[in-house]
């Protein structure tokens, strides 16, 4: 496995996950200024509720395609398996779309106490839904196949679109929660069928030999991906569950705030998708050719780059954060940073987890993963419940905190039971480096707060200017520990 490939596909994920991520702040404030906080919270309540079964419909062939194909030395068998994929995910994914459908003014006031959903949006995420799964698996096909730069177009190009179309939307007046959706189902859509086309070659697409189900395939694509598909559930319940709560326990505005939030809080997860976008099928790959060995020394060199970076995005977030929100939100709500920093603590703690969720996703340990999302996923769920009324968002965030901390001590002991313990995860050397870079570059802008920073006022201002001698004192401190190899 060579290094320059691997840098080269890093690259190409940052600068993917840079820009999708500033498009879709870009769209945060058109959708909460035309439509308002309360409109934004709908539009968002009612994609998490019928998303919620996508998971159930896509039967976790996503990873179950790139264990099959990650490993392969050639590329003769892999229509035959895409196909195969498409069709078993297409089947459920269709059906249930046709049940939303139908039922779209039943599953409205089941999900809109307050309005949160209107027929018009139920139909058209019943078709997201379809165009979701398809999405998945071709992505997951070009994953699979260490595509990275095209699977990063494809990105880029719905990112882009997003944006382009809800201003097109805005400009004839037309820019609604219904019709914000649409624009999600097109681009979405889109780039499904633009990855179909780049998995397989245009002969390939229609040959009747792709698109024969066949037991042989079916079989262990299956085995492998059901269990998955109910961990899939479990995961909704831990990261997206909480909105349809807060939605029916204090109202879509809050559900706004605490989406709009959860839009900043994702940078860090964009931090650390790159990362872990190129580690599974590497490790699929390197354990099938080099041993298990090697592919806990990649999980390692990844995981430790990823610590060592990812911190100090987590604290500039922390430090600037509240501000920002204000601004994304024209000022009509105020987040708490006891609030946001309980999230991202969340975030981080959960990122950390990914080489030992891939460990038992490469171990085809599905009901491991199943039992573990489910259970901490009804606690936060529960934890919502009980701690919204009392704490308002700070308990939702408390709650996904609980989930997630759970949900990783269950994990690392389930995967260190197979033989993937700390070794797939950064070494003390690490944390302790880490540790020395945070507190060297808080000291650094706490000298600059007390002697300069007053200069600036209060407010966004003065966050980014601390923000910036943050990141700029982590930095040196990061270049200085790489210089000695530390």
């Amino acid at each position: 496995m060579k290094t320059r490939r691997t840098d080269k596909a890093l690259l190409y994920r940052f600068l993917t996950e840079g820009i999708t991520r500033g498009f879709s702040v870009i769209t945060l404030p058109l959708l909460t200024y035309y439509l308002g906080v309360a409109g934004y919270g709908k539009f968002s309540i009612a994609q998490a509720s019928v998303l919620a079964l996508v998971p159930m419909v896509s039967l976790g062939i996503g990873f179950s395609l790139i264990r099959q194909i990650a490993s392969l030395s050639g590329t003769d068998d892999i229509p035959k398996k895409v196909g195969n994929a498409f069709l078993i995910v297409s089947l459920p994914a269709l059906a249930l779309a046709l049940i939303i459908w139908f039922a779209a003014p039943f599953i409205s006031d089941l999900i809109g106490g307050a309005k949160a959903a209107s027929v018009g949006i139920i139909h058209a995420c019943a078709c997201l839904v379809v165009v979701a799964v398809w999405q998945g698996v071709s992505h997951e096909a070009l994953r699979a196949r260490q595509r990275t730069a095209t699977v990063s177009l494809l990105q880029v190009i719905e990112a882009v679109g997003l944006p382009a179309g809800i201003i097109s939307l805005i400009l004839v007046d037309a820019l609604t929660a219904e019709n914000a959706v649409w624009v999600v189902v097109i681009f979405k859509g889109m780039t499904a069928w633009a990855g179909l086309s780049f998995t397989l070659t245009g002969r390939q697409i229609w040959s009747r030999s792709t698109w024969s189900l066949s037991a042989v395939e079916v079989r262990p694509l299956l085995a492998v991906g059901l269990p998955f598909m109910i961990a899939g559930f479990g995961e909704w319940l831990m990261g997206l569950g909480d909105r349809l709560v807060i939605g029916a326990v204090i109202g879509a505005t809050a559900a706004g705030i605490y989406v709009a939030t959860q839009v900043l809080v994702s940078i860090l997860s964009s931090w650390g998708a790159p990362f872990w976008w190129v580690l599974f099928p590497r490790l699929c790959a390197v354990a099938d050719q080099d041993g298990y060995a090697a592919a806990h020394d990649q999980a390692r060199a990844i995981a430790t780059l990823f610590l060592k970076t990812a911190v100090g995005v987590a604290a500039l977030l922390i430090i600037i954060g509240p501000e920002v929100m204000q601004v994304l939100l024209g000022g009509a709500a105020v987040v708490d940073r006891q609030f946001l920093a309980i999230l991202i603590l969340a975030v981080f703690i959960n990122q950390m987890l990914t080489p030992w969720e891939y460990a038992i996703y490469m171990e085809r340990r599905g009901a491991m993963l199943m039992r573990a999302t489910l259970l901490w996923g009804g606690i936060a769920i529960a934890l919502n419940f009980v701690l919204l009324p009392v704490l308002g968002l700070t308990g939702a965030a408390l709650a996904a905190f609980v989930g997630r901390t759970g949900f990783a001590i269950q994990i690392y002991r389930a995967a260190s039971r197979l033989g993937y313990g700390h070794e797939l995860g950064p070494d003390r050397k690490s944390f302790i480096v880490v540790a020395m870079m945070v507190s060297s570059a808080f000291a650094v802008m706490m000298g600059a707060h007390l002697s300069v920073a007053s200069a600036y006022g209060d407010g966004l201002v003065r966050d980014l200017f601390l923000g910036a001698v943050f990141m700029l004192a982590f930095s040196l401190a990061y270049v200085v520990a790489a210089l000695k190899k530390v």
